[in-house]
C-alpha cells in the first residue's frame, strides 16, 4: 500500500520516490522542512538525526546522495 503517489519522481517534496511520505532520516532532502538529511544517526557528522546543522552549523546540505 502506498501512503503518496504525486505524480513524480521529487524527492525534495512531501512524497519521495518510495511512495512514502517524506520524513527526517529518510535520506532525501525535503525541502523547507529539513536543513539536511543524510539518512543516518550519527550525530557527529554535518547533520544531526534531527534533521537540523550540527551546533556549529554545516554550511552546506547532506542528502543520501552526497554534498550539495
Amino acid at each position: 500500500m502506498e501512503g503518496c503517489d504525486d505524480g513524480n519522481e521529487d524527492n525534495t517534496d512531501g512524497c519521495i520516490d518510495t511512495r512514502l511520505g517524506a520524513s527526517c532520516g529518510d535520506g532525501h532532502l525535503w525541502t523547507d522542512n529539513e536543513v539536511c538529511d543524510d539518512g543516518n544517526e550519527d550525530n557527529t557528522d554535518d547533520c544531526v538525526d534531527t534533521c537540523e546543522a550540527p551546533e556549529s552549523g554545516a554550511p552546506f546540505f547532506v542528502t543520501s546522495a552526497g554534498l550539495r
